[in-house]
């Protein structure tokens, strides 16, 4: 009987639970989320694009109201906008993708944060292409972070709602989809051309063809005594070739793409070399020697590069048709030397020097638009109050001439009257804006802009603007950035010895903006003194109140000259104050120094705690 009312009650409890679940309201965590990707997608196959867009962008604010992100929301919908060109999403396209990264992602969509991380990495510098690779590899899910910061570091107008760059990167995508598919094997689903493109755009040059197969190749092969049936197979590999101008190389860079030895997978190629068939009816020397001589022939014209090599190669074959004639040893050991530099050209070219240090990546907004040139300083201080703060110093300077506007003779060259918006952004490390300050000035051929923030431990990454306008119309003159990557704020602890950052540069009156004697420079000419300025912090007292503590200063050049006693800067001192907190200004004398770059250092130690610290900065001597 016990038994029986036992299971009844069970039974009831049950009942009521069920009954509680199924009464809650669909906005309730008890009910199945809606799954706002996949109901756009539906609406996508359906043809209704827009209608997927709204159902994305509805999607990001349900998830925002909980504290949730969805990657997948993000890139579905700055995908589609940009594959349909509807420029009016694209503010909304780069709000809902870097929202999208905004936090770390859940566990089921780890896989699509690494997806876009591979997507990204092509972009990356070499500086920070380590960092990215490994936390690939262990499906970090802080990517959401690096590639969120990524994107604002490479905003080319921070300013707007709209990331320009990271539309461009996507509009990149969306074209590379459509036009480079020999194969699927980058991380954009296109084959090698698809990266390239990504990376830097439309090149300044290209050419496509069939290398051997052209009346040049035929010409070549008459040339040298050969005709197309002598060569029992058909070596005309499928090419295309690019050349880039201004990525950062002294001589153009060239991206040749084919098939490799012939046949294999299409993609990118080191060079010419690579593509040659390993089959042949006559001697493998030999055929192989012929390919080359008529791939370049075909090549020559496009750059100096090919034209080099087709020379080289050249000359080798007039040297052999003459030996050939006195001895035929003589002729097969010119085809070996062919051999010989065909093998030491593979060897080289696998590690192309001149694309290995071009840039990342290229915009064309940067070319477009007159860059404006910025040197930007952090300055870490302590308020009389002992609170810590950070001042930010840029100095611009617009190189107005440099694309737009033309000119025969420098002298009469006017640079134009314009009006400088500047403007300082502050995040923290989940890359969340935290502060945003714009300043206008009226332009003139350097300028400065001084920003001063109470200094928080979330403050992590800086990013200044500066964009220069016309004083009568609003159009945008020139443009440019400057990331500064936040150092943590100095200790308020009165038992901690502190130090502020060191501002080496010119003295300079202060105003109440800006609070130093003196103004951040790094770049001296060699017969003026620098002057150096710093702050000393929670020195310690004994019973009379008396502190004491030694300054060491010094500089060195570069790893060249560091054992060069001559070329670098030695100077200490002993001193005493009766006050806890300290300002020190020195003159320091250059003269004898070499010209590059330098790196100096001051050192404190407080003598009664025995604490020490040290400060450093680097700066440059220049011919006067």
């Amino acid at each position: 009987m016990i038994k029986s009312k036992r299971k009844f009650v069970r039974f009831l409890e049950t009942v009521f639970i069920l009954a509680a679940l199924f009464s809650y309201p669909p906005s309730s965590s008890f009910c199945f989320e809606t799954d706002y990707y996949k109901n756009g997608l539906a609406l996508l196959q359906d043809g209704k694009w827009e209608e997927a867009l709204n159902a994305w962008w509805q999607g990001k604010l349900a998830y925002e109201k909980n504290g949730k992100t969805d990657p997948r929301l993000g890139i579905a919908f700055i995908e589609l906008a940009t594959k349909k060109k509807a420029k009016e999403y694209y503010d909304s396209a780069s709000e809902i993708y870097l929202w999208s990264f905004s936090k770390i992602p859940s566990r089921k969509y780890l896989n699509m944060v690494i997806d876009e991380a591979k997507r990204v990495l092509p972009l990356v510098d070499a500086t920070d292409i380590k960092e990215w690779r490994e936390e690939i590899k262990q499906f970090d899910p802080h990517l959401s972070f690096l590639i969120r910061s990524f994107w604002f570091e490479h905003d080319f107008r921070p300013t707007t709602k709209s990331n320009e760059r990271l539309i461009e990167h996507w509009q990149r995508i969306a074209y590379a989809r459509e036009h480079y598919l020999k194969n699927r094997i980058s991380p954009y689903r296109t084959d090698d051309r698809g990266t390239i493109y990504v990376k830097y755009g439309e090149p300044d040059r290209k050419q496509r063809g069939n290398l051997g197969s052209s009346s040049m190749s035929k010409i070549e092969l008459m040339r040298w005594g050969y005709t197309r049936t002598s060569l029992l197979d058909d070596p005309t590999p499928q090419y295309e070739v690019w050349s880039y101008e201004t990525i950062g190389t002294k001589e153009p860079a060239v991206f040749l793409f084919s098939y490799r030895e012939g046949a294999g997978e299409y993609g990118l190629q080191p060079c010419v070399e690579y593509l040659v068939p390993r089959r042949g009816g006559i001697d493998a020397a030999e055929f192989r020697a012929v390919c080359l001589i008529i791939y370049y022939a075909e090549l020559k014209e496009f750059s100096e590069y090919f034209y080099d090599r087709y020379s080289r190669y050249e000359q080798i074959f007039e040297s052999r048709e003459l030996a050939g004639r006195k001895s035929p040893s003589l002729r097969k050991a010119y085809i070996d030397m062919i051999s010989q530099i065909f093998y030491a050209n593979k060897n080289i070219d696998r590690f192309n020097p001149v694309r290995k240090y071009a840039n990342p990546e290229r915009s064309e907004y940067e070319e477009k638009i007159n860059p404006i040139d910025i040197a930007a300083f952090q300055i870490r201080s302590l308020s009389r109050a002992g609170q810590p703060k950070l001042t930010v110093v840029a100095s611009t300077a617009p190189q107005f001439e440099s694309k737009h506007y033309t000119r025969q003779d420098k002298k009469e060259y006017k640079a134009p009257e314009y009006k400088l918006l500047s403007t300082f952004i502050i995040r923290n490390r989940e890359m969340k804006e935290i502060y945003r300050k714009t300043k206008l000035y009226f332009g003139s051929v350097v300028n400065s802009s001084v920003f001063q923030f109470e200094h928080t431990p979330d403050i992590f990454h800086g990013t200044f603007a500066a964009e220069a306008y016309r004083s009568k119309a609003d159009t945008i003159l020139a443009n440019g950035r400057k990331i500064l990557h936040i150092s943590p704020p100095l200790s308020r602890a009165p038992d901690s010895l502190e130090l502020s950052d060191l501002i080496l540069g010119i003295e300079a009156k202060k105003t109440s903006e800006y609070s130093f004697p003196v103004y951040p420079v790094r770049q001296f000419w060699r017969n003026n003194p620098i002057t150096i300025y710093f702050e000393i912090y929670h020195l310690q007292q004994d019973k009379k109140g008396k502190a004491y503590y030694s300054i060491e200063i010094g500089a060195s050049g570069s790893e060249k000259n560091k054992k060069e006693k001559e070329n670098s800067i030695s100077l200490s001192y002993e001193l005493e104050t009766d006050k806890p907190r300290r300002s020190e200004q020195y003159s320091i004398d250059i003269s004898k120094l070499k010209e590059g770059d330098y790196e100096l250092f001051v050192k404190i130690k407080d003598k009664l705690s025995f604490q020490k610290k040290t400060r450093k900065v680097k700066f440059e001597i220049t011919k006067d």
